[in-house]
């Protein structure tokens, strides 16, 4: 029996000598993320995921505790699984042909009214601008990282404040119980600098 591997990363494709990378590695019982941007050989961390504990029930990030890698059409593609409380994650990751973008789309069953749903990250080596309620800019140097949600079963809105990013997916009415919420959103290299 093969040992589970305890990180995987994720590359997207290079750009004007840019690219992102997504690190996912083990830490206790589930993985933390890491975007990086990479310019010239350089990596530079942007946002790390803000992880719960095995005692929280709605932790800030989906709990995702098991991740498989598949070959695509398009590339490597991550697959992960996880659960807390009474509720359960899924996430599919992938990269975009000739994009320097990645791309993530979270799932989360619930059986009673999530006091938290969303993912969370704290925001490390960047300078950050709201453009609009799903869209953030990150300046690294002279590179931009774009931030952007779209819509997967409902609505996903940025908030970004206190050095922290989330992604806030809407919620349908408590009555429609068990359910599944969703939400996607993409990281992407935006070439030149951005104007404040």
């Amino acid at each position: 029996m093969s040992t589970p591997a305890n990180s995987f990363q994720l590359r997207s494709a290079t750009q004007a000598n840019r690219a992102l990378v997504l690190k996912l590695t083990r830490q206790t019982d589930r993985f933390v993320s890491m975007v990086q941007m990479v310019h010239s050989g350089q990596a530079t961390a942007i946002l790390r995921s803000v992880e719960g504990d095995g005692n929280n029930s709605w932790p800030p990030s989906p709990v995702i505790q098991n991740l498989m890698k598949y070959q695509t059409p398009s590339g490597v593609s991550l697959v992960g699984l996880g659960m807390a409380g009474k509720s359960h994650w899924s996430v599919a990751i992938g990269t975009l042909p000739d994009e320097p973008a990645i791309e993530l789309d979270f799932a989360c069953l619930v059986k009673q009214r999530p006091e938290w749903v969303g993912s969370t990250y704290c925001i490390l080596n960047a300078d950050s601008r709201h453009e609009s309620n799903n869209a953030v800019v990150f300046q690294v140097g002279q590179a931009v990282v774009r931030c952007e949600t779209f819509p997967a079963n409902g609505e996903c809105h940025i908030a970004n404040e206190s050095g922290r990013l989330s992604f806030v997916p809407s919620l349908e009415p408590a009555h429609q119980l068990p359910q599944t919420i969703r939400w996607k959103y993409r990281f992407s290299v935006v070439s030149g600098r951005t104007t404040k």
